[in-house]
């Protein structure tokens, strides 16, 4: 009997801990994000990504981008909807699921110079997963010095995705 206990605690225990990282709702994935990023806990980090139909090179790419920014503090968390494609520069092409939102993770957040990266999440089954599309750009918030006045340029959503590079 002692056993059979003690076998459904561990059990529900795992059934826990994994719920944690399986986020159902919005709010659920920002928080495990700043979780698994706060604990520099890649796993997280990793359970929070939709691998599926992935490149080599794009998970390679991903996991990168993901563990750049672990001895960053997370400032600024931001959920946005996902609207087209053509509302991004450039585009995301074959996303590996749809695309819901767009996660944006700022690091020393200020207004006139944010830094930080977007993800574009999804859902997959009735979870919350970072996507992985063709041409996407993550890298978002680069502070701007306009040479001639040596001040940083205050950021509109105009130039703010058309500026976006990531190399």
């Amino acid at each position: 009997m002692k056993r059979a206990v003690l076998c459904s605690a561990i059990c529900f225990g795992a059934l826990t801990a994994l719920a944690k990282d399986d986020p159902r709702t919005l709010s659920e994935f920002a928080s495990a994000f700043r979780r698994g990023h706060n604990a520099s806990n890649t796993h997280v980090l990793d359970s929070l990504v939709c691998w599926s139909n992935s490149t080599a090179e794009q998970r390679r790419n991903m996991r990168a981008l993901l563990r750049e920014n672990l001895d960053r503090q997370i400032t600024k968390i931001e959920i946005k909807p996902f609207t087209t494609a053509a509302d991004y520069y450039p585009p995301p092409m074959n996303p590996n699921i749809p695309p819901t939102n767009v996660f944006f993770v700022y690091y020393n957040y200020t207004v006139s110079a944010p830094s930080g990266n977007r993800y574009l999440i999804g859902m997959t089954g009735h979870t919350f997963k970072i996507v992985i599309a063709e041409g996407w750009r993550a890298r978002l918030l680069r502070p701007i010095l306009d040479v001639r006045s040596n001040q940083t340029l205050q950021p509109t959503p105009s130039w703010l995705v058309s500026f976006c590079s990531h190399d």
